[in-house]
C-alpha cells in the first residue's frame, strides 16, 4: 500500500468504501466513510500522533476552562489534529494522506477527505428545522447554511441554541463531523461570543476569514468553552494605571507578601506577575 503500512493495498487503503455499509441514506454512507477515513488517517500517524499528542492536546486546550480534556471532546480535537494543524511538510496529516493516496480513493472517500481538509471548527446558532435538515447560521460570517441530520428534528425557535461544530461540505449535502458542543442563549452567551469572534477577526483584518478560523480552531474551541462553561473572559481587556516610584515599592512590598501572585519574570524594569503559577487563568499584572 502506497501509505507505508507495509500492508497489501487491498487490505490497507484499496476503496474504503468497500469496509463501510452502502446504505441509501446520505448521513449513514458519508458518516461510516468518515469514520473509515479517520481510522485510515490513525492508523498510518499513530506513532507519529503518539509522541505528539501531549503537547498539541495542550495547545488545544490552552484557552479553554479546564487543565485536561474532557473525553466526550476528543473527536473535536482529533479533527483539529488531522485537518487543521500543520506538519513538517507543511500541509496537515488529512492534506499529506490526500496527496499520497488521493489517487487510489473511490470518488466517495476522496470528495469526503478533500471536504474534512476543507473544514473548520465553527460557532452557529440554530434558525430552524426542515424535516431531515438544521438551518444554521455561521457567527463569523452570516452565511447560512442546511445540515443534514441523522433524524428529523422540530426545531423550537422560543429559545436561542448556539453549536460548535465542523461543517463538512460534501457534494450531496452539509454534514457536522463528529460531535456538536451545544449552548442556550441563558445568559448572554451569543453576545460574548459573537463579541470574541469579531475581535479575533479584527486581530486578522484582511485575512480571509476561512483561513482565520482555520488556523486559530483552539482559540474557537476555548471562547465556546468558557460560554459553555460561564467564566469571565476577555482576550481584549487592558487596564492602565499610572503611578510614582514610592506606589510602585509599596505594590511590590504587598504583592510579595501575598500568595495571590507569583512573579513570572522581569524585563526592561517591568515586572510581570500572575495568579498562582501562571498556567491557569490569563490576567496579567505588569508593574514598571
Amino acid at each position: 500500500c502506497p501509505c507505508g503500512s507495509g500492508k497489501k493495498y487491498k487490505h490497507c487503503c484499496g476503496p474504503l468504501a468497500e469496509i463501510t455499509s452502502i446504505s441509501v441514506d446520505p448521513f449513514i454512507r458519508y458518516n461510516d466513510i468518515m469514520t473509515a477515513l479517520k481510522l485510515k488517517l490513525d492508523q498510518a500517524n499513530r506513532d507519529h500522533l503518539r509522541k505528539q499528542r501531549r503537547s498539541l492536546q495542550s495547545r488545544f486546550i490552552r484557552f479553554a476552562t479546564e487543565q485536561y480534556l474532557p473525553p466526550e471532546h476528543e473527536t473535536l480535537f482529533s479533527d483539529w489534529v488531522w485537518f487543521d494543524v500543520e506538519g513538517e511538510a507543511g500541509c496537515s496529516v488529512g492534506e499529506l494522506y490526500l496527496q499520497e493516496n488521493g489517487p487510489y480513493l473511490d470518488t466517495a472517500s476522496r470528495n469526503c477527505l478533500e471536504a474534512l481538509n476543507r473544514s473548520r471548527l465553527g460557532i452557529y446558532e440554530a434558525i430552524g428545522s426542515s424535516h431531515m435538515h438544521l438551518l444554521v447560521r455561521d457567527l463569523a460570517t452570516g452565511d447560512e447554511q442546511q445540515v443534514l441530520l441523522k433524524e428529523p428534528l422540530e426545531f423550537d425557535n422560543s429559545a436561542t441554541i448556539l453549536l460548535l461544530g465542523r461543517l463538512t461540505q460534501l457534494p450531496e449535502d452539509n454534514m457536522f463531523s463528529g460531535m456538536v458542543l451545544m449552548v442556550e442563549d441563558q445568559s448572554l452567551e451569543k453576545s460574548f461570543l459573537t463579541e470574541h469572534i469579531q475581535y479575533l477577526l479584527n486581530l486578522n483584518r484582511g485575512e480571509n476569514i476561512e483561513n482565520i478560523f482555520k488556523q486559530n480552531g483552539e482559540i474557537v474551541y476555548g471562547i465556546f468553552n468558557h460560554a459553555q462553561n460561564h467564566t469571565v473572559f476577555k482576550l481584549n481587556d487592558i487596564r492602565l494605571l499610572y503611578h510614582h516610584t514610592t506606589q510602585e515599592e509599596a505594590v511590590n512590598r504587598i504583592l510579595a507578601s501575598s500568595e495571590g501572585y507569583q512573579l513570572i519574570h522581569s524585563s526592561q524594569g517591568w515586572s510581570w506577575l500572575a495568579t498562582g503559577d501562571g498556567s491557569g487563568p490569563y490576567a496579567r499584572l505588569a508593574i514598571g
